[in-house]
């Protein structure tokens, strides 16, 4: 296209030079006739007319062709815009049906969950692929306009939606650890008031389960009000409380029963 461009320019120029050359022409014959030459005038002011009309046509033909490579280049640049927002779209939705693959296979994830949040993922590739065919479809600067502000609209949903499934793998993360916890603490408990019954003083014990338990109840209201980061460090102080707990416990029970061991000696 552009070298055909170049073809009409270097016509228009070789035109112009020859209607040039046929213009001196016949002003050098009509010189000569007014010196009172015989020269006749009929062929030079034919063949200016035709250079003329050929430089003309030359002209016309040069803005055609112009009016054509614009309109080219307009719509390679539709096409070019176009292919860029379908390859977007194309992405999320990749990227969403990787994720409804690894929910599906989270055991961490309740049912409960797992159910909404594919159904939400699902409703948002319908979406992107509606957008999608409407990128496709789109014949005009204005379509493409409308179908892209629509597409940049449901990417920004698409990240929302992403945010809260992280949010939710976290939160049922976090609920598996803090049912774990509060049955180790109440295992923790049984052993207390075990040594509590033979005698053993538990004060100190039943204050660091104490510290503990409070510290699950408070990672699971953070947890429900959705402050993940709080949450995970009030999980991390309970079961810190616990292992401490824990250890005590035994150092108790090894003291008791070497009390015991050491009385029956005695008797």
């Amino acid at each position: 296209m552009i070298q055909k461009f170049f073809k009409a320019a270097l016509a228009i120029v070789v035109a112009f030079s020859l209607s040039f050359s046929f213009a001196l022409a016949h002003e050098n014959g009509v010189a000569e006739n007014s010196n009172g030459g015989n020269v006749t005038q009929t062929d030079d002011d034919q063949s200016f007319n035709d250079a003329k009309e050929k430089w003309q046509k030359a002209q016309e033909e040069l803005k055609g062709k112009k009016g054509k490579i614009e309109d080219q280049l307009k719509k390679d640049a539709l096409e070019k815009a176009k292919k860029h927002a379908i390859a977007t779209v194309e992405r999320a939705i990749k990227k969403l049906k990787k994720i409804q693959e690894r929910i599906n296979k989270m055991k961490v994830i309740s049912a409960e969950r797992k159910n909404s949040l594919l159904a939400d993922i699902n409703t948002q590739i319908l979406a992107l692929e509606n957008i999608q065919d409407q990128l496709k479809t789109a014949t005009t600067k204005d379509e493409l306009k409308t179908a892209m502000e629509a597409a940049k609209a449901q990417i920004v949903k698409v990240k929302e939606l992403v945010k809260k499934i992280v949010a939710e793998i976290l939160a049922s993360h976090l609920d598996k650890v803090l049912e774990k916890l509060n049955k180790i603490a109440g295992k923790l408990e049984k052993k207390i008031n075990e040594l509590k019954t033979k005698g053993v003083d538990v004060t100190d014990l039943e204050k660091l389960l104490t510290q503990g338990q409070d510290k699950i109840t408070e990672a699971k209201n953070k947890l429900q009000s959705g402050q993940y980061k709080e949450a995970r460090k009030a999980a991390e102080e309970a079961r810190a409380a616990l292992a401490k707990l824990a250890g005590q416990i035994k150092a108790a029970q090894a003291k008791l029963e070497g009390d015991n061991s050491q009385g029956g000696e005695n008797d």
